[in-house]
């Protein structure tokens, strides 16, 4: 379909004043929150090269319904004349094309395309809100949940980073405040903390980046975390009356039956183990494996490295009063230590290299 329109920077002046940009704009932002949070699917390069703004009175693009409908139309034209075909060209011809009163906006360009798994929309969801609400603490708890942390991450260290630069835009002016910059800082601080976040999150911040440059290029006074908090809130309640229908109700109610069912025969069973004193608890340390190899070198070469002084002041108490034994025994301690030197070096290229 061949879209008449201009691009976002290629608006006239003349049609900013004649119409109102804002309502455009925040329907782009929310077509798109609706695509991330509820569908799962949406466009992930919306740069202005990609969005086309077509005026009043300019031929818009038809939408796929119309399209079908077009289609369908063709279809079921019954056969007629020649002369009528030209006649019927000839009125449809001389009819004016309808116009629209209001600006629409067409996307292209469908190229780059992110889907959301129905977990990572329900994580991604309460990120935004949490986004939206200045809340800091419980966006550096939500990425915490989405990521994979390193064994050396930090949890208090990067949850006070996060807190600090989401506390940060609320000092600036609303015509400052970017969603996608800020997405984009708190992946460059996750990234820096240790923590590594699904590659979904860099298509999510690239998207509301060039999100923020379209409808900034739109209306400059618009802000998108606004809609954000305001769709976020709508989402909460549709949600919360989801949980709250009949059918869910009744569910609960079965499920705590079942529970409750169960319940006296788990707690006989344990004040049973209790009083048979065969009560136990299993610890499961991922990393204590290695910590415990990591000891054992260690211990080795502190023991290696004993053996060896000691070598060395026996020697060098033999050397004034038994001179050969003394210069054996400083001749067998170099040999053991290049002999430790070596194995340490080898061992630790051999564990770099694994």
């Amino acid at each position: 379909e061949r879209v008449h329109g201009l691009k976002v920077h290629e608006v006239p002046r003349i049609a900013r004043i004649e119409h109102d940009f804002t309502p455009v704009a925040d329907e782009l932002t929310r077509a798109y929150l609706k695509g991330i949070t509820i569908d799962g699917f949406f466009h992930a390069d919306p740069h202005p090269g990609n969005v086309f703004v077509v005026l009043p009175g300019t031929r818009n693009p038809r939408t796929p319904a119309q399209v079908a409908r077009d289609d369908r139309r063709e279809e079921t034209r019954p056969a007629v004349t020649p002369m009528a075909r030209i006649e019927a060209e000839a009125v449809q011809s001389a009819l004016p094309e309808p116009t629209d009163v209001d600006v629409r906006l067409a996307l292209i360009d469908f190229g780059m395309t992110a889907r959301l798994s129905s977990s990572m929309r329900e994580k991604v969801t309460r990120l935004l809100m949490a986004l939206g609400d200045h809340r800091g603490d419980d966006v550096a708890t939500m990425l915490i949940e989405m990521g994979e942390p390193r064994a050396d991450f930090d949890r208090i260290g990067y949850t006070r980073e996060i807190a600090a630069l989401v506390a940060r835009n609320l000092e600036l002016t609303a015509a400052e405040v970017q969603a996608g910059r800020l997405l984009f800082d708190v992946i460059d601080v996750s990234f820096r903390s240790g923590l590594r976040l699904p590659a979904e999150m860099t298509l999510l911040a690239k998207a509301l980046f060039n999100l923020d440059g379209v409808t900034r290029a739109l209306e400059p006074s618009y802000t998108p975390l606004d809609t954000i908090r305001e769709f976020g809130n709508q989402i909460a309640m549709a949600r919360a009356q989801r949980d709250m229908s009949p059918r869910r109700i009744y569910q609960i109610a079965m499920e705590s039956g079942d529970l409750l069912a169960a319940l006296p025969h788990r707690l006989d069973q344990i004040t049973q183990r209790l009083a048979n004193n065969d009560l136990g608890a299993r610890v499961d340390v991922p990393q204590l494996p290695a910590l415990i190899v990591a000891l054992q070198k260690v211990a080795n070469r502190v023991f290696s490295g004993l053996v060896l002084a000691g070598l060395l002041v026996a020697s060098a108490m033999l050397l004034p009063y038994w001179r050969t034994l003394g210069t054996v025994g400083f001749i067998i301690a170099a040999v053991l230590a290049l002999y430790i030197v070596l194995t340490i070096m080898v061992s630790d290229r051999a564990r770099e290299r694994g």
